[in-house]
C-alpha cells in the first residue's frame, strides 16, 4: 500500500534528521535533549503536537544492540505469532 502524502512527509523528515545525526554529533546531541524545538528550527514549523504528547529521540547507533520499539495497541494491527497453536 503506497504511502499517504502525510506519511511521506513524515518519513523524508525522518530521514533528513538520522543524516544529519549520522554527520553532525552536535546535532544529534541536540536533537536528543530538546527534540521538538529542534524539529522546529529544521523545518521552520512550529510543534503541533498536542500537549500530552512527546516526542523521545534515543541513540541507536550501537551496532551490537537490537531495538524494539513496541507502539500502542491498535485494533487495526493483527499480528499472530506462528510459534502459538491455534485456538480451539
Amino acid at each position: 500500500m503506497p504511502l499517504t502524502n502525510k506519511q511521506q512527509q513524515a518519513k523524508n523528515l525522518i530521514n533528513l534528521l538520522i543524516r544529519h545525526c549520522w554527520s553532525n554529533p552536535d546535532f544529534k546531541t541536540k536533537l536528543i535533549k530538546d527534540p521538538v524545538k529542534t524539529i522546529e528550527e529544521v523545518t521552520g514549523v512550529p510543534n503541533t503536537l498536542p500537549e500530552e504528547v512527546s516526542i523521545e529521540v534515543e541513540d541507536q547507533s550501537d551496532s551490537s544492540l537490537i531495538y524494539l520499539n513496541i507502539p500502542p495497541k491498535s485494533h487495526s494491527i493483527s499480528v499472530k505469532d506462528k510459534r502459538q497453536k491455534p485456538e480451539k
